[in-house]
């Protein structure tokens, strides 16, 4: 929904989704390495990649934007400065440093006392509105398909949590520390979207007040900010694109969204960057630069 409600404010979007490793179809040579460098590493190639097919040189003006885990990927490319001085600008939404490693200890907690499958999709769809999870209807009936896979060995829950997030346990504290000094050091445009205050650290209650960075803060959401409130998510990440550049990426816990001017591109191409970067791009419209 978010990039529905961001295409009808820039209506010359395009999109480019990748599935990230270890939370989708992509099989890569380890699956399991879930790293910020791994996945840094990986935003990275398909960036180049992108440019490089498309034929662009240099790369074009970007924006990225990041939720929850992405945001901490899209930080740390930004702040790598591998990507030079084609990032004007990035945007986090819902994920601080303080509050993200805090998080982590009731993370045990929280596991356990969720479902290990469910019987049927709907079942899914219907625990994630109850539980307040998602509190978007028509966002859970999207976005929650593509969490769950069936397993055809199970007969009473076969619906799984597609990405074991205990297994993940080795990369918690890595994805997160430092965060919020790498936000504020890293050039370009800064905007941080929030679904409270109480989730801003001391260091970025002390960058917001020295107007280092835009803070935005979206009343009655919960965690996934941009499947609650689409419409204001976009409003803010059109703004930003508007004011910085003309091509925004969005990269969440496991798509990469390209926002540009838009050309439709055959699936040929999609496999001609599954046997690059063992990444499978889900779908694409991809900016067209003919400078």
């Amino acid at each position: 929904m978010l990039a529905t409600s961001i295409r009808k404010l820039l209506p010359s979007a395009g999109i480019l989704s990748l599935d990230a490793r270890g939370h989708g179809e992509t099989v890569t040579s380890d699956d399991s390495d879930l790293s910020l460098s791994t996945l840094s590493s990986d935003l990275i190639e398909i960036i180049q990649l992108t440019a490089q097919y498309c034929g662009w040189s240099p790369l074009p003006d970007i924006v990225l934007v990041g939720h929850s885990l992405g945001g901490a990927v899209v930080v740390d490319v930004a702040h790598s400065g591998k990507l030079g001085n084609a990032i004007l600008g990035y945007a986090v939404l819902d994920v601080v440093e303080g509050s993200a490693i805090d998080a982590l200890q009731s993370m045990h907690t929280y596991l356990s006392t969720r479902p290990t499958g469910f019987s049927s999709l709907s079942q899914g769809i219907e625990w994630h509105t109850r539980s307040r999870t998602l509190r978007n209807p028509t966002s859970a009936r999207i976005s929650v398909p593509a969490l769950l896979s069936e397993d055809a060995n199970s007969s009473s829950r076969p619906w799984k949590w597609r990405t074991d997030l205990a297994a993940t346990q080795p990369f918690w504290e890595g994805w997160f520390v430092g965060l919020s000094k790498k936000f504020l050091e890293a050039r370009g445009g800064k905007l941080l979207l929030l679904a409270g205050t109480d989730r801003l650290d001391k260091e970025l209650m002390i960058g917001q007040m020295q107007g280092k960075y835009q803070l935005l803060v979206l009343p009655e959401v919960g965690h996934f900010v941009h499947e609650d409130a689409p419409e204001k998510t976009a409003a803010a990440v059109s703004a930003a694109s508007g004011a910085l550049g003309k091509i925004v990426l969005i990269l969440e816990n496991s798509w990469l969204s390209f926002i540009g001017e838009m050309i439709e591109v055959p699936w040929c191409c999609h496999q001609k960057w599954e046997i690059c970067t063992s990444l499978r791009l889900a779908s694409i419209t991809l900016p067209y630069r003919t400078e």
